[in-house]
């Protein structure tokens, strides 16, 4: 398999895909915070709870399967 280089146009492409990503949470934490409404990882959390049904999960399977940072 021959490695190739990215092409600064498509740096540039994932450059803004990320600040644009990151400026849209930003905004929906943002907007979330202002309606008196939970932060937006708790809706990661509870989705995946949602979706788990009534059996639940555990907290390393419920961990395994969030997007949150782990501290």
């Amino acid at each position: 398999m021959t490695k190739t280089s990215p092409s600064p146009e498509a740096i540039a492409a994932w450059a803004r895909l990320v600040r644009v990503s990151r400026q849209l949470v930003e905004r929906t934490e943002d907007a979330l915070k202002a309606n008196g409404l939970p932060p937006l990882a708790w809706y990661d959390v509870l989705h995946e709870l949602a979706e788990a049904g009534e059996g639940g999960l555990r907290p390393f399977e419920l961990i395994d399967r969030v997007l949150l940072a782990q501290y």
